[in-house]
C-alpha cells in the first residue's frame, strides 16, 4: 500500500519547526520522484542541523516564557503589597508599578 505524501511547507509554519519542515517537503519530492539514490550521510547530517535550529529557537521561546513569568510574579507581588499597606489611595501605586513592567517587557522586547 503506497501512501501520497504532500508538501506542508508554508508561510503560517514557525520559525521553530521551519527546518524540518522543510527537509520533510525534500523527502516527500525525492520519495515522488521515486529517488532511490537518496544520500544517507547527508540526509543525517541535514537532520542534525535542522534540529539544532529548532533546538535553538525552542531554548529562546523558553527563555522568553521563563522572563515574562517572572515579571508577572513580582508585578503581582508588588500589586499584593500595595493592597496590604495601610494607605487609600492604591491608583498611584498601581499605575506606577504596571508602567514599570510594562517598560521592562518593552525593553526586552523592543517595542
Amino acid at each position: 500500500m503506497t501512501k501520497d505524501f504532500e508538501y506542508i511547507d508554508g508561510e503560517n509554519i514557525p520559525a521553530t519547526i521551519k527546518p524540518m519542515v522543510i527537509l520533510h517537503d525534500k523527502l516527500v519530492k525525492g520519495y515522488i520522484n521515486d529517488r532511490s539514490d537518496i544520500n544517507l550521510p547527508k540526509l543525517i547530517t541535514k537532520i542534525e542541523d535542522g534540529l539544532k535550529v529548532q533546538v535553538t529557537e525552542l531554548v529562546k521561546i523558553e527563555d522568553n516564557a521563563q522572563y515574562v513569568s517572572i515579571r508577572l510574579v513580582e508585578t503581582l507581588q508588588g500589586i499584593r503589597k500595595l493592597i496590604d499597606e495601610p494607605c487609600k489611595d492604591y491608583r498611584q501605586g498601581l499605575i506606577e508599578l504596571l508602567d514599570s513592567s510594562c517598560n521592562e517587557l518593552e525593553k526586552k522586547y523592543k517595542r
